[in-house]
């Protein structure tokens, strides 16, 4: 099983502060507890790809003209489960 984050907003003047970065890390281990496998989530090109890859996400898949002209990226961090 993945978690799936739906939303994360972080506010614009509040970003930089690693506000996003612990919202992350207490939904994984959220999901950790939860017995969950990794975490899975959208973001497009505009947003906030680097920054989830800056926390160890990959992404596996990818849309493109999702909207027309850009892609949506389809990304996921799975867990070290030893």
């Amino acid at each position: 099983m993945l978690l799936q984050i739906r939303v994360l907003v972080v506010q614009k003047d509040l970003r930089g502060k690693g506000i996003g970065s612990n919202i992350l890390k207490t939904a994984e281990k959220e999901g950790q507890r939860q017995n969950c496998v990794g975490v899975h989530l959208e973001t497009l090109e505009f947003q906030a790809k680097e920054f989830y890859e800056s926390q160890g996400y990959t992404v596996f898949a990818f849309q493109e003209n999702y909207p027309l002209g850009h892609k949506r990226y389809f990304m996921q961090k799975l867990f070290n489960l030893s």
